[in-house]
């Protein structure tokens, strides 16, 4: 029987051996396009999101720094050089914010934020010592006035005078602004004194002093809250673009960078459970394909050695197999029909029997 090349048991070990290289190449090839989508995913987390993260952090960070600066100015501080590294600062961020990964929307409202603050931080810090300047000419000013008060011997008006100095000295702690109207009342009651004619220009210049400090500290005071304000939206536009950013950008793109590590396991352990599977399987096949053939075929000839000659193998494998199992059923044949039976008739005396070679070779 004419056996085709791809009925051979070499052919299906081979077709079986490739099969499995197959499962493990198409499991390979799964592994890299994941692998290059995570590697590619990886890239924009760290160098993306985790540096936008870190951008809006140290934004945050150092402009809290600058803050203290400007709530508890040292004696001695250097507005300019002060700005400058404000301003060194706030135009490395915008840069940076610029090029980031964050929204357009967030990168512009960060922007105008970080430049408003910048631009309302110089003037507090150049007010903070003036009204303390103020107040030392302010103080300078009281002493001709209470020296007048007391050769008049006015207890009253000498109570005026310390109600009026205190409202001014109140202000730099309180921040009061309505101490003002108080120190005016003051003076309207102070200048109606019978006896005014006699202080009145040493008062006058009280008053112009005790005036300067509260305008002083007034313009200090709503120069610092216009900083406290833009500080204060800066840091609540910085925090709401990183929860958005978090929730909106880096946990949807965490999950599915989770996701693709997740099923490259999956299909590295499923590559290998169905490679071993199918590796088993044809190991089995083949097995139950050669093994209980050749015991058949072992069985048959020990019945041909014990002399039984009417058993067959009847095989209709199309392999090096069937072509065994149908060798021997010849081989069976031509010992029963044409041997014992050229035997038996030369036991007999018959000597008619013809032996037909086979083949050229056959003698």
């Amino acid at each position: 029987m004419e056996r085709k090349v791809f009925q051979g048991i070499r052919f299906k070990i081979l077709a079986g051996f490739l099969t499995t290289v197959a499962i493990f190449g198409l499991g390979g090839l799964f592994i890299l396009w994941q692998e290059s989508s995570v590697a590619g995913l990886t890239q924009t987390f760290v160098h993306d999101y985790w540096g936008s993260a870190d951008l809006l952090m140290e934004t945050n960070i150092r402009m809290n720094r600058f803050g203290r600066t400007l709530l508890q100015p040292p004696a001695d501080v250097d507005v300019d050089a002060f700005m400058t590294q404000v301003n060194t600062f706030v135009d490395e961020q915008l840069a940076r914010f610029s090029s980031s990964a964050l929204p357009a929307e967030r990168v512009q409202a960060i922007s105008k934020k970080l430049t408003e603050v910048r631009d309302r931080m110089e003037k507090p810090l150049r007010l903070h010592l003036v009204p303390g300047q103020k107040m030392e000419e302010a103080d300078a000013a009281v002493d001709p006035v209470l020296a007048a008060a007391k050769a008049l011997g006015d207890a009253d008006l000498s109570n005026d005078l310390w109600e009026l100095v205190m409202t001014f000295n109140d202000i730099l702690i309180t921040k009061d602004a309505s101490l003002k109207d108080e120190f005016k009342r003051l003076a309207a009651k102070i200048r109606k004194h019978p006896q005014f004619s006699r202080f009145a220009s040493d008062f006058a210049r009280l008053e112009e002093k005790g005036l300067a400090v509260f305008d002083a500290q007034i313009a200090e005071h709503e120069a610092f809250l216009a900083y406290r304000t833009s500080t204060e939206e800066l840091f609540k536009t910085l925090a709401e673009t990183e929860s958005a950013f978090e929730t909106g950008t880096v946990d949807p793109a965490e999950q599915t960078l989770m996701g693709k590590l997740a099923s490259m396991s999956w299909v590295i352990l499923a590559t290998i459970v169905l490679a071993a599977l199918f590796a088993v399987a044809v190991g089995l096949w083949m097995s139950g394909r050669l093994t209980a053939p050749l015991l058949k075929a072992v069985a048959m000839l020990k019945e041909i050695e014990n002399g039984h000659l009417d058993q067959r193998l009847n095989l209709e494998l199309k392999d090096e197999v069937g072509d065994l199992a149908r060798t021997l059923d010849a081989v069976a044949d031509c010992l029963e029909h044409e041997m014992v039976g050229n035997l038996e008739k030369l036991a007999r005396g018959d000597l008619t029997f013809e032996v037909v070679p086979r083949d050229e070779r056959d003698r």
